[in-house]
C-alpha cells in the first residue's frame, strides 16, 4: 500500500505534509480540491480485504434491524388469526386500511388505525419485506399467542407488546453499534475510512465527478427531479413491489386459516414459505450480481408470481386445499425473488438521474 498526495502540478509530497488527515477524514467531508489532490492506495486484494471488512460489520446489524422492524410491521396479519379481528369487531376493508407495542391495548378500529399511522412513519426508513421475517413472524405469533389470557389478554395482543418491546429495548444501546459514517467507523483504520470516504466520493458522483459538502440542491434541481419521467418509473415499479410484498404478508395467515387449518397451524404454515421465498430470493440475487444485470431477473420473479397468483384464483376454494398451499410458495417466492433486482435497478436509475440533475 501506498499513502500520498498529489499536488496539481503533478509532483508528489508525503500525505500529511499535503494535508492534515485527521481535519479531511476525521472531522469533516473532503471539498473537491482536497480529495482530488489526495489519493490512497490499494493493492486489488487491500481492496477486496477492506469491503469484506464493512460488509461483515454492516450488512448482519442492518439484517437483522430489518428482521425486527419488518416484524414488528408484518405481525398484523398473525394477530388477525390470532382474534385480532373478533375481538376488535373489524368489518370490511377495515383490516385492509389498518394494514407496536400500543396496539396492544387499542379497543377498536379507530385506535388500531392511528397507531398503524404512526408505527409507519416512525419506520419509514427501511425499506419493505426480506422474507426471511415472515418466517419469524409466524413462529413466533404460534408461540406467542399461547399467552392468551395472561394478565388478562388476548393472544393477539400480547404479539404486538413483546414484539414492540424487544424492538423498543434494541433501540436503546443499537445506535452505538453502527457508526453514523465511514468518517467515524470505529473498526476502520485511518487509511482505510480515506479509501472509503474517497471511493463514495467518486461512485455516488455529481457535475464535477464527485459529492461534497459544496454541494448544494438548487431550485432548478429540485424541478427537475419531480419532472423526470425516470423517477416516476422508479416510484411506480417500488411502489408495485411493495404492495404485492406488504399484501401478501397481511394476507397470507388468513388464506392459510380459511383452507381448514386451525389458528395456530395457519401461524406455524408460514414459515417453510418465507423459508423457501428467502432461499429463491438470494439465489436470484447473486445470479444477478454476477451477470451484473437487473431487468431479466426482474421479469424472471414477476413471471413466477404471475403464475402463482393466476393458479390461486384458477383453484376452486376450499376443496383443494394442499394445491393453494402449494401455489402459496410460488406466489411468494415470485415476489420477493423480483424484489432486490428492483431495487437495484431503481437505484441506478436515480443516480444517473441525480448526476444529470447536477449539472444544472
Amino acid at each position: 500500500m501506498t499513502l500520498k498526495a498529489t499536488e496539481p502540478s503533478g509532483t508528489s509530497v508525503p500525505a500529511m505534509e499535503a494535508l492534515e488527515k485527521n481535519d479531511l477524514f476525521e472531522k469533516e467531508r473532503p471539498s473537491i480540491e482536497q480529495a482530488e489532490n489526495y489519493q490512497v492506495s490499494f493493492t486489488p486484494e487491500e481492496q477486496k480485504r477492506i469491503l469484506r471488512k464493512v460488509d461483515w460489520r454492516l450488512v448482519p446489524l442492518l439484517s437483522f434491524l430489518y428482521l425486527v422492524s419488518f416484524i414488528d410491521r408484518g405481525n398484523l396479519g398473525n394477530a388477525k388469526v390470532a382474534g385480532l379481528g373478533k375481538d376488535l369487531h373489524l368489518s370490511g376493508t377495515q383490516y385492509n386500511i389498518a394494514v407496536t407495542t400500543l396496539t396492544g391495548i387499542v379497543q377498536n378500529f379507530s385506535g388500531l388505525l392511528a397507531i398503524r399511522i404512526f408505527l409507519g412513519v416512525a419506520e419509514a426508513g427501511f425499506f419493505p419485506a426480506v422474507s426471511l421475517a415472515g418466517a419469524f413472524s409466524g413462529l413466533l405469533a404460534f408461540g406467542i399467542q399461547k399467552m392468551d389470557g395472561v394478565a388478562g389478554l388476548q393472544g393477539w395482543r400480547w404479539i404486538f407488546i413483546l414484539e414492540g418491546i424487544f424492538t423498543v429495548f434494541l433501540s436503546f444501546f443499537i445506535w452505538s453499534l453502527l457508526p453514523d459514517s465511514p468518517n467515524t467507523a470505529p473498526f476502520l483504520t485511518t487509511e482505510e475510512r480515506e479509501f472509503i470516504v474517497l471511493r463514495l466520493e467518486q461512485d455516488t458522483g455529481s457535475g464535477r465527478g464527485r459529492v461534497t459538502n459544496n454541494d448544494k440542491v438548487n431550485k432548478r434541481q429540485v424541478i427537475a427531479g419531480l419532472t423526470d419521467w425516470k423517477v416516476w418509473a422508479a416510484v411506480f415499479m417500488y411502489w408495485a413491489t411493495s404492495i404485492s410484498s406488504y399484501g401478501f404478508t397481511y394476507t397470507v395467515p388468513t388464506v392459510i386459516l380459511e383452507l381448514g387449518y386451525t389458528a395456530a397451524d395457519a401461524q406455524l404454515l408460514t414459515v417453510p414459505i418465507y423459508v423457501v421465498a428467502m432461499i429463491f430470493t438470494v439465489i436470484n440475487a447473486m445470479v444477478s450480481d454476477h451477470y451484473r444485470q437487473r431487468t431479466p431477473f426482474i421479469l424472471l420473479g414477476v413471471s413466477v408470481g404471475i403464475a402463482g397468483f393466476t393458479a390461486l384464483l384458477a383453484i376452486p376454494h376450499p376443496q383443494l386445499p394442499g394445491l393453494t398451499y402449494g401455489m402459496l410458495f410460488l406466489a411468494t417466492s415470485g415476489i420477493y425473488m423480483s424484489l432486490v433486482p428492483t431495487l437495484c435497478f431503481v437505484g441506478k436509475i436515480i443516480l444517473q438521474a441525480a448526476i444529470e440533475w447536477g449539472k444544472l
